[in-house]
Formats: structure tokens, C-alpha cells, sequence
């Protein structure tokens, strides 16, 4: 846990003096409590919101497949998959997990139809095979806003959500953020 905190600590280079505490704070932390303090920092600047934190969707769901390295379902052969695969009914709404714009909206090969949201700090979100959008390229959203619903468009073995966490063009495991909120 320790490890990701100073990656977000790094990624608030451009916040005079936030960084150096937040530095500070994670280099001494030992348990959960200390973390609990990292994050409070983090809210009380403001910038907990272009951070892709949570989940994106809120009704019922299951991990169907993980970040990294999986046998893939249509070669069998191993490859990277590069972001979490939620299973979920067809239509369940799709939300932002950061503050952020909508720099793509459209078909993008075995993504399917794809929502791309552009944050803070060099934090990208990609929200794949969805059915249908419900916003549109250039469009600001804000944490907790319905973008889109689950479907199983592109190269997809059936109904679910593609989610990808993108830092400075390195692909992060979701789940890291997903138990960060």
C-alpha cells in the first residue's frame, strides 16, 4: 500500500509544498492509520477528485478478469490484459471514477465503443464495450457521473466493462485504486 501512496505522492510535483508532506508522511507511515492522514491531506487540497478512485460501476457486478497476464479467451494463448473486466447486466450504468474531460468517445478497435476521460496530474480512465454513451467527446465530468452503460461491444465474450487506470502512458492495476477510496 505503502508503494502506491508515494506514487501519488509523486504525481503532485506541481503543488508546492503538498508534496514534501505527503513524502514525509508516507516514508513514516506503519499502519492504516497514517494512511488515513495521507489521504486526508489529499482532500483538503483538493485534489482527490482527479484521482481515479472507487468503483465504476454501482450496481451489481463481479471481476471477470484481472489486470496482467491471463490466457486469452479468444486465442488461448497468454497475453496482458491491460485493465479489470467487470461482468454486469447489459445497460448498468458506467460512472467516472475523477473529475476529468472527455477526450474520446467512439469505436475503437477491440475496445469497442470507448469512453477515454482525461484527468489531473497525467491520469487517463478507459471505460470499453460499452452499449451506448451517455456523454460525448469534449464534455466535462465530474467524479460519480453516469458516461455510459455496459455492453459487449468489440472483441468481448459478453455482456461486461473494460476499465483501465492510464498514468503518465503506463497502464496501472484499477484494482490499487479501486481499494485506495
Amino acid at each position: 500500500m505503502r508503494k502506491y501512496l508515494l506514487a501519488i505522492a509523486f504525481t503532485l510535483v506541481s503543488i508546492t509544498g503538498v508534496r514534501e508532506n505527503l513524502i514525509k508522511l508516507i516514508s513514516k507511515s506503519q499502519s492504516i492509520d497514517e494512511y488515513s492522514s495521507v489521504m486526508d491531506i489529499i482532500e483538503k487540497e483538493g485534489l482527490k477528485k482527479y484521482i481515479p478512485l472507487g468503483l465504476p460501476l454501482k450496481e451489481k457486478h463481479r471481476i471477470s478478469s484481472e489486470f496482467g497476464y491471463r490466457t486469452d479467451p479468444f486465442t488461448k494463448q497468454k497475453s496482458f490484459h491491460s485493465g479489470l473486466d467487470f461482468s454486469a447486466d447489459v445497460a448498468a450504468i458506467i460512472y467516472a471514477t475523477a473529475d476529468g474531460k472527455i477526450t474520446y468517445c467512439g469505436k475503437k478497435g477491440g475496445y469497442g465503443k470507448l469512453i477515454e476521460i482525461e484527468h489531473e496530474m497525467g491520469y487517463r480512465t478507459r471505460y470499453g464495450h460499452l452499449i451506448e454513451y451517455y456523454k460525448e467527446k469534449g464534455e466535462m465530468v465530474k467524479r460519480g457521473t453516469p458516461i455510459g452503460f455496459v455492453g459487449s461491444t468489440g472483441r468481448s465474450t459478453g455482456n461486461h466493462l473494460h476499465y483501465e487506470i492510464i498514468k503518465n502512458n503506463q497502464r496501472i492495476n484499477p484494482i490499487k485504486y479501486i481499494n485506495m477510496n
